[in-house]
């Protein structure tokens, strides 16, 4: 394993993280499938960053916030926490290794002929680097100073709030449960938490049904700013306000951060918030990553089909321009019951006939910008020729081969204005040609 003296890394490291809830039933409730909230995902959060998630209500962004504050326990895949950059670089190489479907590798789901000697030094070296830096691997002392450096602000400002405590208790709760302090020094922390987020010292005082949605806000990030943090998920802070509360608590987080380096992971829906507030954005749709990169990158050449969609629908305050609407036909799939291939095949305007078959990998397209669509290059090289180890067992690869698309010959231009072109997909070869099926 390498060393801890490489340098600073990235605060954290989320690698094929995987949340599949049981569904059960029958008068014995025997274990009938799963949910896949979460199905393999990858990205990472720098130090004072804020990475924004954005997708669909029910595609998991969430459940990855309590995932990555160990609010609840993952099916497989790891968290690295303040991984020294060496490390970093190694688990990036380990993964590789590993392949696309490592999710299945790492918890002993590999295909039928099971993985190879390289994938299994692979596989003992990732564990012994989780035992080290995987949050889900830490116990004791380590994990009651993990929690005091990761926190959340909920999405709900009055139900994450007891109604039967005053805010000044509320406030230095998380004191008191880590011993920190004296009551006195705890309740002066308390007062100066208050009014870092805009709040006077005599709202101590009071319960907080007394306060208004966007106060109550406040309080929430005062009790998640009490222990210092490293690391704070905001989970749709804003979007039980009023649009001019928003700009102010969105203004007192963008303080809060400069002032005490703090990480954020942004969780909404509003793209123009996720643009304002967020230096990179990943993009989830049913329980994947489809697209992730820098956000000017991102809103300004959208790769994906869906994340074209998003962005096509966000409102232009000009009543003088107009935008044609990439309109989504059917309804999203269940995540109880995903569809085979790419999860957006059933609904993408630019579907072929491999987006049923083979599920695409997330791969490097350019320069930090990362996507999953069988649109573009594959990670084999620049045709993205199709083998073995990035199919599933049952998927003949042969067969999955005469349905790759040609490369392309150019990277696609999106840097055009809106509306986003889609590339027009390859003709079918297993289908008749237009003229042949007229006759």
């Amino acid at each position: 394993m390498p060393g801890n003296n490489g340098g600073e890394g990235p605060l954290l490291v989320i690698r094929n993280l995987r949340k599949w809830f049981p569904i059960r039933g029958g008068v014995f409730s025997t274990h009938i499938g799963d949910v896949r909230a979460v199905d393999g995902v990858n990205f990472e959060i720098a130090r004072g960053e804020t990475v924004g998630l954005v997708g669909e209500s029910g595609c998991g962004k969430t459940t990855v916030g309590r995932l990555l504050l160990r609010l609840i326990e993952p099916t497989a895949g790891h968290t690295y926490y303040r991984p020294p950059l060496d490390v970093a670089h190694r688990l990036d190489e380990l993964y590789e290794t590993l392949g696309h479907g490592a999710t299945g590798a790492e918890s002993g789901e590999a295909g039928q002929a099971g993985p190879t000697p390289k994938q299994l030094e692979a596989l003992a070296e990732i564990r012994k680097v989780a035992d080290q830096y995987s949050i889900y691997r830490m116990r004791g002392h380590r994990l009651a100073e993990l929690r005091a450096k990761l926190q959340i602000v909920f999405q709900d400002p009055f139900s994450s709030l007891s109604p039967r405590m005053l805010v000044r208790d509320i406030v230095a709760e998380p004191l008191e449960i880590h011993h920190l302090g004296s009551r006195r020094e705890r309740y002066e922390r308390a007062a100066e938490l208050i009014q870092a987020v805009g709040l006077n010292p005599d709202h101590l005082w009071r319960f907080p049904h007394e306060f208004s949605g966007g106060q109550r806000q406040r309080i929430g990030i005062a009790r998640a700013l009490a222990l210092r943090p490293d690391f704070i998920v905001l989970d749709e802070p804003t979007s039980a306000l009023d649009v001019s509360v928003q700009a102010q608590i969105l203004n007192i987080l963008r303080r809060l951060q400069k002032e005490q380096d703090l990480s954020y992971l942004f969780i909404s829906h509003h793209l123009s918030v996720i643009r304002s507030m967020s230096q990179r954005v990943v993009v989830m749709y049913l329980g994947q990553v489809v697209e992730r990169a820098p956000t000017e990158e991102l809103f300004a050449r959208p790769l994906h089909p869906y994340t074209q969609a998003l962005l096509a629908a966000i409102p232009i305050p000009d009543p003088e321009v107009h935008r044609e609407r990439i309109i989504l036909s059917g309804d999203v799939p269940s995540p109880a019951a995903p569809p085979s291939g790419c999860r957006f095949h059933t609904r993408c305007p630019a579907v072929m006939p491999i987006c049923s078959k083979v599920e695409p990998p997330l791969i490097h397209y350019r320069s930090d910008h990362w996507v999953a669509c069988h649109l573009y290059p594959g990670p084999q090289g620049a045709g993205g020729a199709i083998t073995q180890d990035v199919l599933p067992p049952y998927v003949d690869v042969e067969a999955a081969a005469r349905l790759q698309p040609e490369p392309l010959a150019e990277p696609i231009p999106f840097d055009q204005p809106y509306p986003f072109k889609l590339p027009t997909p390859p003709p079918d070869p297993t289908q008749p040609p237009p003229a042949a099926a007229a006759l």
